[in-house]
């Protein structure tokens, strides 16, 4: 195994696998590390829900749209899950409401279908819905769900196909800096060189970043999910509460917060999300107050789910900015670090950011200014 490469990419999610698989399909050296595994992290807890209603700059629903069009034909040759079945918006209160109604105005001029359904409309489309209370639903057709580990772990696939390797349960313990930028990459059991070191580490981004004195707007937060037993067809859509649509990015208010997520995979388990809460980034265990209260509110909304098992819950580490922007482009203090990272739901856009971060690296490319308000677009001298 060599010890020098062209591009070193640090996380094997799925941001840290598509690239290394476009860098290496072009020819270059490439090898991924990870401390944990392929999709150990946030690629791998997760619903597989692919959003287009709250991608609401131009440049991420674009980037989204593309990427739905490549998980169709992805889907015809390799089975990684994907449907295009529909995603709905749980409207609780008239804030959510008018909201949902800007953002309608804003989307559909752009392609994108959305309707208002009434309470009534919304049980016809997702029988299952017994919530008191609710005051509206939005449904987009476009949207839909894939599975995520498939996903990641064919990413990986081909990255190595294309000649990249791959370094798990290995991990980065310093990045040694000479006059040049980054001279070496040492982890906890080797040590290797590159032109280029990739910061595609997801919740752990800002940790990498400090390790050369680089500060990057990426924090964690711990997100807590759970899988049932298969069931028969119980949902339609992929189902998430009405303050996914209030662009509410930041880790403000309490330490503990539970959200309404759910969705009905290919073999019929259902995916329940989720518990966020501030927690260190390594930390995986799960509170019995959060997944408690996580259950009792998916009850209030679905109360057939009653006595349904569960099979497996977990934790892990996701990020997130406090303004929603991503970070894509070369470090301003370290001439041979560039970070992906930041961005929100990245299944939604993974193949077409993947695409735009290899075009930067291999022909000095620029990305969408607003997408990386933080980072000058230069290459590398």
């Amino acid at each position: 195994m060599p010890k020098r490469y062209d591009y070193i990419i640090i996380g094997a999610g799925i941001i840290g696998t598509s690239l290394g698989a476009r860098l290496a399909e072009s020819g270059k050296s490439v090898l991924i590390l990870d401390k944990q595994g392929i999709a150990g992290g946030a690629s791998g807890g997760n619903l597989g829900q692919i959003s287009l209603m709250d991608r609401f700059e131009p440049w991420h629903l674009d980037l989204a749209m593309e990427a739905q069009d490549y998980y169709k034909q992805l889907q015809k040759r390799v089975p990684i899950g994907y449907r295009q079945h529909g995603g709905s918006i749980l409207l609780m209160n008239q804030n959510q409401i008018t909201r949902a109604e800007e953002v309608r105005a804003l989307q559909v001029p752009r392609g994108l279908s959305m309707e208002l359904l009434t309470p009534k409309e919304a049980r016809n489309l997702e029988p299952g819905l017994k919530k008191e209370g609710l005051k509206a639903m939005v449904y987009c057709r476009q949207e839909g769900s894939l599975d995520p580990l498939a996903l990641t772990f064919h990413m990986a696939d081909t990255a190595v196909s294309n000649g990249a390797y791959i370094r798990i349960g290995e991990t980065v313990q310093e990045l040694v800096l000479s006059t040049q930028g980054i001279e070496r990459v040492v982890t906890d059991k080797d040590s290797y060189q590159a032109d280029t070191v990739i910061n595609c580490a997801g919740g752990w981004a800002e940790q990498v970043a400090a390790m050369v004195g680089d500060e990057l707007p990426i924090r964690s937060h711990k997100g807590t999910a759970l899988v049932t037993q298969p069931l028969p067809p119980f949902l339609t859509t992929t189902l998430v509460g009405g303050g996914f649509l209030m662009e509410e990015t930041g880790e403000e208010g309490s330490d503990l917060r539970v959200g309404t997520a759910i969705c009905q995979h290919e073999n019929g388990s259902i995916i329940i999300g989720q518990v966020t809460e501030t927690a260190e980034t390594d930390d995986r265990s799960m509170g019995h107050i959060g997944l408690s209260q996580m259950t009792a509110n998916i009850l209030n909304y679905f109360p057939d789910l009653m006595g349904v098992d569960i099979l497996r819950a977990w934790a892990v580490s996701t990020s997130y900015s406090a303004d929603g922007k991503p970070v894509m482009g070369y470090s301003d203090k370290v001439d041979n670090l560039f970070t992906v990272a930041g961005f929100k739901g990245a299944f939604t856009t993974a193949p077409a950011v993947a695409d735009r971060a290899a075009k930067m690296l291999l022909r000095g490319e620029t990305f969408i200014p607003e997408a990386v308000p933080r980072r000058e677009h230069r290459r590398k001298q």
